[in-house]
């Protein structure tokens, strides 16, 4: 096939793609989730058995016209609400004179409107509607590619002259075959895709532009271009189940390929602690051997090692132990150090002194200070506000650090410094001293660092980073994580960096793509490392290359070892739609898109989808038998009366789902054994999959009881004993009366 007709027919699709998911959207957030509106608009001849009205709207431009029109003045308060109109918001009188005069009125916007001018603010309602609908991603990431290619482009929303010619465009979209013509209509319709999504020369605003709703987010004008951060940093969180040594130099070339450009290794109670420090290591930590293997697998691969150790909060791994519970804030408690301790400092400078002989030439040091919640308690503490408690220590680990390694750069985490004033991060001359790495995991980065915290950052830092997530970060006990908000994030973080970057004078160093292993010392595993590479492959290469699209997805293909499997998905409808790269909406773990990939860790991957169908089956059966259903409850059992016909029904699947537990087990096993040691393996299996284990055999236990009597008491039973404990006093009366 001829490239250039090649092009136009991916263009062409990729097109039809976003607009049709524009519309569904927009209708279903005008109707709020489809509300039925065939007794208002006269839609029933466009409408087919068991089609949503946005399934109907899609089908047809009058149809889709009409129900656009009616939701948004049959459900303008509801709408007000949902998209914040503030001043703008339509007048509440508003409203269809009658269901009559709609049916008989004109296609188009002829409605007569009480109290107001007809569709007053209409193109505002039209526009925050569309604005909103372009948040979802799917449609994001398509109209993303299209930009990157130079396919787009225009002069702005401002130049939409009528309300009627914003809708139409939403309605007509882009679907005509003219799109890509040599002739003045496909040219125009080109200009008006981008009137509406993108801005430019005119200097309006584009809805790309508006999809940032904070001060500063909008270029000013002409596409955005493509921001790429200079360091892409793949995070190992190593606390408590070490990958094996032969399983993380399979990964360092993995992450070269992806993008990566340095490795952030939290070691934590993994590294070969010697001396007065020895305690920390845990049983199975590595060895100095081992740390210098995989520091040089890192360096062969041309990828940057920062080491990361925590010096203030999250100090569990070494606070827990009796030798160092003297430096606790709180006695109680091991979570953060007491700062005003002489000893305490001794620690830290130990720490230090030991990470730093094994990573030579480095030329950051990440000293954690993230999360200390227990700050300001003790006695020594309280007589000194928190923010200088924290400032004071921050400011001498950093001094330390900076005299004894000269040309070594500090970085900390940033939480504990968004709420201090300018005035007491100038005293310390904090700036001088560290760079902070803003963390946010979220979708909406701005909600959790406004623009005012960067205005403040960039008063006193002249460089920053910023700290992204590939897992562990939207659940403690999730098994895999949700590639499709990672990617969100990643995304999202890429825009701000772009607009915040020119406040610092050295702008953003880097992005770390963090992928947390548990949410701290004493917590269970979250997403094991073999279950997010697929999340990682994702969000690297968004970050390394700025944009997520299709023309990646032979670098995915070939980095995973994927063949021709991933970006041949089915859509909705069961059919290969060569306009959809990634199914994140219907497949956000990536399930069915990987599973038959062969990355490294790829056979734990493919069972975890098993697991995933085992344990839903497995839950939905014990609720049945223990709650839904009346014969095996708690209260069968403590008696030991029910109908054995009835167990023998409850229990028909019960050999079926212990046979598929166990075999978990088995393939959990042999699954991980390559990656993780014997210790990690057994731990994951006891939090995963032995609970189910354990309420099956507890069913088969009852089972069997309850089926032994041959002959069975009369009501009443015996009062149980356990509630008089709860104050309960029961007359033993034998009559009701």
């Amino acid at each position: 096939m001829d490239a250039k007709i090649e092009l136009q027919q991916d263009v062409m699709s990729r097109l039809k793609d976003a607009n049709t998911n524009l519309k569904r959207k927009l209708v279903e957030c005008c109707c709020q989730q489809n509300i039925e509106l065939n007794s208002v608009v006269e839609v029933q001849s466009e409408s087919k058995a068991g089609l949503t009205v946005a399934d109907v709207a899609l089908n047809s431009d009058l149809a889709f016209e009409k129900i656009a029109s009616a939701c948004f003045i049959r459900q303008e308060r509801q709408f007000a609400a949902l998209t914040n109109f503030g001043s703008e918001t339509v007048d509440s009188r508003a409203s269809l004179s009658s269901d009559t005069d709609f049916r008989s009125s004109q296609p188009g916007f002829s409605l007569k409107v009480e109290g107001s001018q007809p569709f007053n603010s209409l193109r505002r309602r039209i526009k925050t509607c569309v604005n909103w609908v372009t948040k979802d991603a799917r449609f994001r990431y398509s109209w993303n590619s299209l930009r990157d290619e130079g396919i787009v482009r225009g002069k702005g929303i401002k130049h939409m002259n009528s309300e009627s010619d914003l809708l139409a465009f939403v309605n007509k979209g882009f679907q005509n075959q003219d799109l890509l013509d040599n002739n003045n209509a496909g040219n125009q319709r080109l200009d008006d895709v981008n009137n509406l999504l993108l801005g430019g020369q005119g200097g309006g605003v584009g809805l790309m532009d508006s999809l940032d709703d904070h001060a500063g987010s909008s270029n000013g004008g002409g596409s955005r271009s493509i921001y790429v951060p200079g360091q892409r940093l793949m995070h190992f969180d190593l606390k408590g189940a070490p990958p094996r040594v032969s399983y993380l130099k399979r990964m360092m070339p993995l992450a070269k390929e992806l993008g990566a450009t340095g490795v952030l290794i939290e070691w934590e109670d993994m590294f070969p602690w010697a001396g007065r420090l020895a305690p920390l290591a845990a049983g199975n930590a590595y060895s100095r051997q081992d740390v210098q293997e995989i520091i040089d697998a890192a360096v062969s691969n041309g990828l940057e090692v920062i080491p990361l150790v925590q010096t203030f909060g999250h100090v569990e791994f070494a606070l827990k132990h009796s030798e160092f519970s003297e430096l606790r804030e709180v006695p109680e408690s091991p979570q953060a150090l007491c700062p005003s301790l002489n000893t305490s400092h001794d620690f830290v400078h130990q720490m230090i002194e030991q990470v730093m002989d094994m990573h030579k030439n480095i030329r950051y040091l990440h000293i954690g200070c993230d999360e200390v919640f227990q700050m300001g308690e003790c006695v020594r503490c309280r007589s000194q506000p928190r923010d200088t408690l924290f400032l004071q220590h921050v400011t001498r680990v950093a001094q330390f650090v900076r005299t004894r390694h000269p040309g070594v750069t500090p970085i900390i985490w940033d939480d504990m410094l968004r709420h201090l004033p300018p005035i007491s991060l100038e005293q310390y001359r904090i700036g001088e001293l560290v760079e902070p790495m803003v963390w946010v995991y979220a979708e909406d980065v701005y909600r959790f660092v406004p623009s005012s915290v960067w205005d403040k950052y960039a008063a006193v830092f002249a460089r920053v980073w910023a700290a992204s997530a590939f897992k562990g970060a939207f659940g403690e006990t999730l098994q895999v994580p949700n590639a499709k908000r990672h990617l969100d994030n990643n995304m999202r973080w890429l825009q701000v960096m772009q607009t915040e970057a020119p406040k610092f004078s050295g702008g953003f160093q880097g992005i770390a793509i963090t992928g947390w292993q548990r949410y701290d010392h004493f917590a269970v595993l979250c997403e094991l490392l073999p279950s997010a590479i697929p999340s990682l492959a994702v969000t690297l290469l968004a970050t390394s290359h700025g944009y997520f699209n299709q023309s990646l997805r032979p670098k995915l293909n070939s980095a995973l070892s994927c063949g021709v499997f991933v970006g041949n998905s089915l859509d909705n409808r069961g059919s290969s739609s060569s306009g959809s790269f990634l199914s994140l909406n219907n497949d956000p773990f990536l399930f069915e898109q990987f599973s038959r990939c062969v990355f490294p860790g790829h056979a734990f991957f493919r069972l975890l989808y098993r697991l995933s169908t085992v344990e839903r089956e497995v839950a939905e059966a014990v609720a049945s038998i223990r709650k839904d259903k009346g014969w095996m409850t708690d209260y069968n059992v403590r008696h030991n009366f029910s109908s054995p016909l009835r167990v023998d029904e409850l229990t028909v699947d019960h050999q079926r789902l212990y046979h598929s537990v166990t075999s978990l087990v088995r393939g959990a096993k042999d699954a991980l054994w390559e990656i993780f040691d014997a210790y990690t393996v057994a731990e994951w299996i006891e939090q995963r999959i032995y609970p189910m284990v354990q309420q099956l055999e507890s069913i088969s236990r009852d089972s069997i009881s309850l089926k032994t009597p041959r002959v069975w008491p009369r009501r009443p039973f015996p009062i149980l004993n356990d509630l008089h404990r709860l104050g309960l006093q029961f007359s033993t009366d034998s009559s009701p009366g």
